[in-house]
């Protein structure tokens, strides 16, 4: 009875250790973003201003942005960043439709979704070493992701977690069986 109960407690003790080891290597893959250059391009007008201590650059028609393994596209879009650090602050993207791709762990798995708006930002988090990157797709949102394939009026999505944290419905989705 003893070797069962330090069994299941040597389980539960790898279980935890994995989870947190997995979330460190998830949170890592996604903090190389952060570290990243932010490339963009536009066909039509762009513009560049400073507001107290936000670099903004709007830009118009056929609007690309990269940052690191995210991928973006739409008509226009503007993007935030603080000038005193170069840490980025908010990337926003209108579009018929915006489309958003991006690999969210080692392993190749990725996502993507398009919708009329998107909206990127970060958020501290309680559980997390660094803040989780939220991904906002709003009107005729669709998100394809490893666990799951969803279609709302509003999806906000933690990539490094791979979560809907919360969705507007009327949605309807599909939930993809565990990986071995």
């Amino acid at each position: 009875m003893q070797i069962k109960a330090l069994s299941y407690a040597t389980l539960l003790l790898f279980l935890f250790l994995f989870e947190v080891c997995w979330t460190n290597v998830c949170l890592h893959a996604a903090e190389t973003d952060n570290r990243e250059k932010i490339n963009w391009s536009a066909s039509g007008k762009s513009s560049m201003k400073i507001a107290n201590d936000l670099r903004i650059i709007e830009m118009e028609e056929n609007v690309e942005i990269s940052h690191g393994k995210i991928l973006l596209e739409g008509d226009f879009a503007v993007i935030e960043y603080f000038v005193s650090t170069g840490e980025l602050s908010r990337i926003t993207v209108e579009g018929n439709p915006v489309r958003y791709q991006q690999q969210i762990s080692l392993s190749e798995d990725s996502v993507s979704g398009t919708s009329d708006f998107l909206s990127i930002h970060k958020e501290a988090s309680d559980n997390a070493i660094s803040p989780i990157s939220l991904i906002t797709l709003t009107g005729n949102a669709t998100l394809q992701s490893p666990s799951a394939n969803m279609r709302c009026k509003a999806i906000i999505y933690a990539s490094e977690l791979d979560l809907v944290r919360e969705a507007e419905g009327p949605c309807k989705g599909q939930l993809e069986p565990q990986k071995d």
